[in-house]
């Protein structure tokens, strides 16, 4: 049997922490997921008797919408055990943070898209 081999268009980016985010930055799909994210987010409604709990839901399910985003990542492994939305020192959630870093990458990501879309219009058109 012959091994097909082709490009998924996947980037890896290590973490701190040892563990690895892996994507296609330039999939419109994962841009089109993540700008949705932050409003669903905003909308959680966490569930539980106490602070604690209801805490801990939130992180939970803040970590599946991540997975929903960015198929095939462990984003317990890749936040760490602690809780997603606790404060850095820098005042920006744990969470907060992973999104303020991928979404510079992703900006990127559309900015090379763009850019081959125009480069393969202009050539279709022979300029």
């Amino acid at each position: 049997m012959e091994k097909l081999i082709f490009s998924t268009g996947m980037e890896e980016y290590p973490l701190e922490n040892g563990s690895i985010l892996r994507f296609n930055p330039r999939d419109p799909s994962v841009l089109e997921r993540f700008l949705t994210l932050e409003e669903r987010i905003t909308e959680l409604k966490p569930q539980g008797a106490s602070v604690a709990e209801k805490w801990a839901d939130a992180d939970t399910r803040c970590r599946k919408m991540l997975e929903e985003v960015f198929p095939g990542n462990d984003f317990w492994q890749l936040l760490g055990p602690g809780n997603s939305l606790a404060l850095c020192e820098n005042g920006v959630s744990v969470l907060g943070n992973f999104l303020n870093a991928v979404e510079q990458i992703l900006e990127y990501g559309v900015q090379v898209l763009m850019e081959e879309a125009i480069q393969k219009a202009k050539e279709r058109r022979g300029e």
